[in-house]
């Protein structure tokens, strides 16, 4: 079987070889999220709950059990701290997954200061968390 490969940056790295060519790497995750669909003056159309599976320095990777079809999408999760942590995202790619549920790419929306605050949050609860067991 004979491989692919491509450039990047200057070494040769065969396909899927785990090299990202993004300007902010994902980090991977898992928080379970409020996934709320927003027309365009951000007003709901329909909730649903989903799952953070990754995040980046400007967005996360979503995932959902229903096709999601609109621009915008507010996210909530409860933090470390019984605190309500929202942010406000855009839609930059919707796939449907071979299981049915949906995997969106959401751009995160705010100031710089306000979606730094949203990463640090998701990064600090899910290495808080990580390795929390539920009781039987």
């Amino acid at each position: 079987m004979r491989r692919q490969l491509i450039k990047h940056e200057g070494q040769t790295a065969p396909r899927h070889s785990g090299i990202e060519n993004r300007e902010y790497p994902r980090v991977p995750v898992f928080i379970p999220v409020s996934c709320v669909s927003l027309d365009s003056n951000f007003d709901p159309i329909y909730q649903s709950m989903g799952a953070i599976k990754d995040v980046s320095q400007t967005g996360v990777g979503i995932e959902v059990p229903c096709d999601i079809r609109s621009e915008y999408v507010g996210l909530t999760f409860v933090g470390l701290d019984n605190e309500i942590v929202e942010i406000k995202g855009k839609v930059v790619f919707s796939r449907v997954t071979t299981v049915g549920t949906s995997r969106l790419g959401v751009l995160l929306m705010g100031g710089k200061a306000e979606i730094d605050l949203f990463v640090a949050k998701v990064v600090r609860f899910h290495h808080y968390t990580k390795n929390v067991k539920c009781a039987d």
